[in-house]
C-alpha cells in the first residue's frame, strides 16, 4: 500500500453553492444561506482528500470567512487561500448582467471604472484579509479583446505586489492572456485561446497556467452526470474552448511550461467532493503529462 499526502485543488469556489445559472449565483441565494452551505461543502472537499485549496473569488468575502472558520477550528475543511470578489470591468466575467442592472452587491464580481477604483478595491480587499487578488481579465468567450487595458492590468499587478499579495487573472482570450503575461501576473487561469507568440511570452516569464478543463469536459458530458437542460450554445462553446485549450496547452507543457491543477468546483457541473482529481486525468489524457507529472501539478 502507498500512502499519499493530501491533494491540492487550486481553483475551487467554496461559496458558489453548485449554482446552475448566473441568477442563482449572484442574486437569488442569500449570503446567510450561502455561508452555512459553504461550511458544509468545505467538509465534503476535505473528505475527498483535498487538504489544500485556492478559492479565486466569490461573493460577500465568503471565501475569507470559510478560511478563518476552518483555521479557528469551527468547521472542517482544507487549508484555503482565499480571494475576495473578482475585480471586473464591463467586459469581464464579473459583469454578467445587462448594463441597466449592473453588478449586484451580492455578485461574485465588483465593478471598477477607473485606475483609482482599481487601486482602492485592491486596498479594501487586502484590509479585509484576502490572501490573493483576482482580476477578471476577459469574458467567457474567445473574443480577441481583453476586459482591461494593459496599463490597467499592470497597475493592478503592481498594487497587489506592493501590498505583498499575489494576483491571478481569469484570461481566456488571446489578448487578455498576452496582457496578463506582460503585466506580471503570478499565474493565469484558463489561457484557452492564447496564440503561439503569447505562449512564448508566458514561457519566457515562467508564469504558470491553471486551465480548469474539468468544467469544460463536464459541460460536454452533462447528460452523463444528470444535467440535461444545458443550452446547445453552452455545449458548443465548451467544445470550442476544450479543443483550443488542448491544442495550445499541450504545446505549453511540451515546451516546459508549468501547469496547475484546479477543478473549478462550485458549479452544478462540478459539485463539491466529486471532481477534484479529474483535472489530473485530463492532463494525462489530453496534454501529454505522465501520471506522476500530473500528481505534481
Amino acid at each position: 500500500m502507498t500512502v499519499m499526502p493530501g491533494l491540492v485543488d487550486a481553483h475551487m469556489h467554496i461559496s458558489f453553492g453548485e449554482a446552475a445559472s448566473e441568477e442563482e449565483l449572484s442574486i437569488y441565494t442569500p449570503a446567510e444561506y450561502r455561508a452555512i452551505r459553504a461550511a458544509v461543502d468545505a467538509e465534503k472537499v476535505l473528505l475527498r482528500g483535498i487538504t489544500s485549496s485556492c478559492d479565486p473569488g466569490g461573493p460577500n468575502q465568503l471565501g475569507v470567512a470559510v478560511r478563518d472558520a476552518r483555521n479557528a477550528g469551527l468547521i472542517q475543511g482544507p487549508r484555503m487561500a482565499a480571494a475576495g470578489r473578482q475585480i471586473t470591468s464591463q467586459q469581464g466575467i464579473g459583469d454578467n448582467f445587462p448594463a441597466w442592472i449592473g453588478v449586484p452587491p451580492s455578485s461574485m464580481g465588483v465593478m471598477v471604472r477607473n485606475n483609482g477604483e482599481i487601486i482602492q478595491e485592491i486596498r479594501d480587499q487586502v484590509k479585509t484579509g484576502v490572501d490573493l487578488i483576482k482580476l477578471a481579465g476577459s469574458g467567457h468567450s474567445s473574443d480577441e479583446y481583453a476586459a482591461f487595458r494593459l496599463e490597467e492590468i499592470k497597475l493592478a499587478a503592481d498594487e497587489s505586489h506592493r501590498l505583498s499579495r499575489p494576483i491571478t487573472i481569469h484570461a481566456r482570450s488571446r489578448q487578455s492572456v498576452r496582457y496578463a503575461a506582460e503585466a506580471g501576473m503570478d499565474w493565469i487561469m484558463h489561457a484557452s485561446f492564447m496564440d503561439q507568440p503569447t505562449l512564448d511570452i508566458v514561457l519566457e516569464k515562467q508564469i504558470p497556467i491553471c486551465p480548469a478543463m474539468t468544467l469544460l469536459v463536464n459541460i460536454l458530458e452533462a447528460d452523463d452526470i444528470g444535467i440535461s437542460d444545458l443550452p446547445k450554445g453552452v455545449r458548443r462553446h465548451a467544445e470550442e474552448e476544450r479543443d483550443a485549450a488542448i491544442a495550445i496547452l499541450s504545446k505549453f507543457h511540451q515546451s516546459g511550461g508549468t501547469l496547475i491543477c484546479g477543478s473549478e468546483t462550485g458549479f452544478a457541473m462540478t459539485p463539491y467532493g466529486e471532481w477534484h482529481t479529474r483535472e489530473m486525468e485530463l492532463f494525462v489524457k489530453h496534454l501529454g503529462l505522465s501520471p506522476i507529472e500530473a500528481l505534481l501539478c
